[in-house]
C-alpha cells in the first residue's frame, strides 16, 4: 500500500490519481482522517505532473486562475488579451475531467467555430495530445464532432455523454445553441464560455438545465469586456453596481458568484523583472507601449482599456451614439405605460443588405406614454428570421413570407413596414409581388432627407448629417434623449453603445465595415431598429420631443389635435426630458 495525505493508496497509484482523487474526493478523504490540502493545491500539483516546465510556463496568473475554479461555482474572468485566460481555463477543464471522466461532462462554448478551434479548444486538445502521449490518461478525441470522449463510449454526434464538447454557441439559431447545451445530468458539469462579451444569450441560459440533478455545476465566463450591456457586463454587475469597482479592482462580488479582473498593466511580465523572457506569451510593457502608439498616442484610448487593462472603457473617452448613462436616464430599457390603445410598426433589415450576419425584423408599439405624454416607441423582442438551405426559394422570397406572416399576426399594414434596400437583392419587390403592396423602403447610402431634427430642432436632416445612415442612427440617439424609447433589445443597446460617432462639419458615424473589422460582428439589430425610426418620423410624421401627433393615428382623437401645439415651449421640452451627463440637444457637431 502507499501512504499519502494519510490515506492508504493501492500499490502502483500515481501521484497524478493520487492528487486528483484528493481534488475531487475532499470531503470523503477528511472523513477517513485524511489530510485534505485544499483543491486548489491537489489539482494544480497535477498539472505540475502531468505538464513538466517543457510543456508549460508555470505563471503567477495560472495561480490564480487555478484558485478561481475551485473557490467558486460562478465567475467571470475580465483581461486583457494575451494574459492566458483561454490557455490556463482550457487546461483546468481537461484536467478537472480527467479527475472523472466517465461522471464529468464539460461544455466549452465560443462565439464560432473558428474561434473555438483557434482558442480555447485548441489548448485543450494540445494539451490532451501530449498528456495522452505521456501519461494513461482516459479518452480520445471525436471524429465526428469537436470533443473528447471516453474510450469506451460510441462515437454518436447526438448522444450526450460524459466527455469534453465544443460548442459554437453564434452558428446556427438561438434554439440550435439551446439544444446543443442541454440533456447533460452526470454528477459534474461544467460549462466554460470564451469570449462571452459576445456569445448568445443561449449559452448563458443553458446553465439552468444543466444544473439541475448534478452533485457539482461549474460556470465560467471568460472575455475582453467591451460594454457593462453585453452578456460579459450583465453577469458581472457587481451587487452595489458598477459605480463601486473602477479599473484598479482585482474581483468583486455579483448577483451569481464573483468576477475578476486581470489588468495588463499589472502583467506578470511586466511585475517580474525578468518577466518578458520567462512569460513571453503574456502581455507586455513593449507590446502595450506600441497598441498605445497605434491608438494615437492615448492610453486612455478605448481599445487600450479593452485589450490592455481588461476593463470597460469609461464613458466619455470614446463618442459613441449612445452610452448606459443616456439608456438609464432615457428609461429606454423600461417598458411603457400607455395612455391610450397603439399602433404596430416594424422595421426588416436583410442580412444580405449590406455585408449582415442576421436577418432581424424589429416590432415594436407607438402610443403616448402615460407618465409624460410623449409620443414613444415600445420594442417587442427582436425576430430573427431564419433562411433555410433546403428551401428550393430564394433568399428574399422565404424572408417576405416570413415577414409577411409576423406582419399579419402582428396587424402591421404595409406602410408601417419599413425594409432596407440598401444591397441588390430588393426584399420590398418580393413582398410587394406577395400582394403586400406599399412598404416603406429605405436605402442607409442614400443622402440624408429634409425631415426636422426634432420637434424642437427645426434644422433639416440634410444640414446636420452627413449621410443617411447617420441621420437613421442618430433618431436613435433624439429619441433616447427625449424619453421615447421603451424596452430597447439589448443587443441593439449595446451595438448603439459601440458604434462611433466621427467628428466632421456635419455628423457622422463610423463606417459599417470599420466598426465590423473593429468588433467582429455585424449592427444588424441596430439597424432594423434604425429602419423602424424611419417608419415613426417618415411614415407617421412622429419626431424626438413630440407629444401631439396627427389625430386618429392611434384609432383615438389627440388631446390636442392642432399639428403644431405640442403643449410644451423648447425650454420646457429640454427641462420635461430625462436629465443625462451630455447635452445632446445644444451639440452643433459631434
Amino acid at each position: 500500500m502507499i501512504r499519502a495525505y494519510g490515506v492508504d493508496w493501492r500499490d502502483g497509484t500515481n501521484s497524478v490519481d493520487i492528487h486528483l482523487s484528493c481534488y475531487r474526493n475532499q470531503k470523503r478523504i477528511a472523513e477517513l482522517n485524511g489530510q485534505v490540502m485544499g483543491q486548489a493545491y491537489h489539482l494544480a500539483n497535477a498539472i505540475r505532473i502531468l505538464y513538466p516546465p517543457a510543456a508549460l510556463i508555470w505563471h503567477p496568473w495560472l495561480d490564480d486562475h487555478i484558485n478561481i475554479w475551485c473557490d467558486g461555482d460562478f465567475w467571470t474572468v475580465w483581461g486583457p488579451a494575451a494574459s492566458g485566460k483561454s490557455n490556463d481555463f482550457g487546461l483546468i477543464a481537461l484536467v478537472d475531467w480527467f479527475a472523472a471522466p466517465e461522471e464529468t461532462c464539460t461544455f466549452v462554448c465560443s462565439t464560432g467555430k473558428k474561434e473555438l478551434e483557434r482558442r480555447i479548444w485548441e489548448s485543450i486538445t494540445r494539451y490532451f495530445n501530449y498528456a495522452k502521449q505521456n501519461y494513461n490518461v482516459p479518452g480520445k478525441v471525436s471524429k465526428q464532432r469537436t470533443a473528447i470522449i471516453n474510450a469506451q463510449d460510441r462515437d454518436l454526434g447526438d448522444e450526450v455523454k460524459a466527455g469534453i464538447t465544443g460548442v459554437a454557441v453564434r452558428q446556427g439559431t438561438v434554439e440550435d445553441a439551446q439544444s446543443a447545451l442541454i440533456g447533460a445530468h452526470l454528477p459534474y458539469v461544467r460549462l466554460l464560455i470564451d469570449e462571452m462579451q459576445a456569445t448568445r444569450r443561449a449559452a448563458v441560459e443553458a446553465r439552468k438545465n444543466l444544473s439541475k440533478g448534478c452533485i457539482n455545476f461549474k460556470f465560467g465566463g471568460l472575455g475582453n469586456p467591451m460594454s457593462f450591456l453585453d452578456l460579459l457586463g450583465e453577469f458581472s454587475e457587481p451587487v452595489n453596481g458598477w459605480d463601486t469597482v473602477n479599473v484598479d479592482s482585482p474581483q468583486w462580488e455579483t448577483r451569481y458568484g464573483k468576477c475578476y479582473h486581470f489588468d495588463g498593466f499589472k502583467s506578470p511580465a511586466i511585475t517580474d523583472p525578468d518577466g518578458v523572457e520567462k512569460y513571453s506569451f503574456l502581455i507586455n510593457r513593449k507590446q502595450i507601449d506600441r497598441d498605445i502608439k497605434d491608438a494615437g498616442g492615448l492610453e486612455d484610448h478605448p481599445e487600450i482599456w479593452t485589450m490592455c487593462r481588461g476593463f470597460v472603457p469609461p464613458e466619455g473617452i470614446a463618442n459613441t451614439i449612445l452610452t448606459r448613462n443616456m439608456i438609464r436616464h432615457g428609461h429606454a430599457m423600461e417598458p411603457a405605460v400607455w395612455q391610450y390603445s397603439t399602433t404596430m410598426v416594424a422595421g426588416l433589415d436583410p442580412a444580405y443588405s449590406s455585408n449582415g450576419d442576421k436577418c432581424i425584423l424589429a416590432v415594436a408599439k407607438v402610443g403616448k406614454l402615460a407618465e409624460t405624454g410623449r409620443i414613444a416607441i415600445e420594442f417587442m423582442p427582436h425576430i430573427e428570421i431564419l433562411i433555410a438551405a433546403s428551401d428550393g426559394r430564394t433568399a428574399s422570397e422565404q424572408v417576405a413570407d416570413q415577414v409577411i406572416g409576423y406582419c399579419k399576426d402582428y396587424g402591421i399594414p404595409p406602410k408601417y413596414l419599413g425594409i432596407d434596400e440598401s444591397g441588390t437583392q430588393s426584399t420590398g419587390d418580393f413582398i410587394e409581388m406577395m400582394n403586400f403592396r406599399g412598404v416603406h423602403r429605405i436605402n442607409f447610402g442614400s443622402a440624408p432627407t429634409n425631415l426636422p431634427v426634432s420637434r424642437f430642432n427645426p434644422k433639416p436632416a440634410h444640414e446636420e448629417y452627413r449621410d443617411r445612415v447617420a441621420e437613421l442612427w442618430f433618431s436613435m440617439r433624439q429619441f433616447v434623449t427625449f424619453g421615447q424609447i421603451r424596452a430597447l433589445d439589448p443587443a441593439s443597446a449595446i451595438e448603439y453603445c459601440e458604434r462611433l460617432a466621427i467628428p466632421s462639419a456635419k455628423k457622422a458615424v463610423e463606417k459599417k465595415e470599420d466598426m465590423i473589422e473593429r468588433l467582429n460582428h455585424s449592427p444588424d439589430d441596430a439597424d432594423a431598429d434604425a429602419v423602424l425610426l424611419d417608419v415613426v418620423r417618415s411614415v407617421m410624421g412622429i419626431y424626438p420631443g413630440d407629444t401631439e401627433t396627427d389625430p386618429g393615428i392611434f384609432g383615438f382623437k389627440m388631446d390636442r389635435p392642432k399639428a403644431r401645439d405640442y403643449g410644451e415651449t423648447e425650454e420646457q421640452a429640454y427641462q420635461n426630458a430625462p436629465e443625462i451627463e451630455e447635452n445632446m440637444y445644444t451639440q452643433a457637431s459631434v
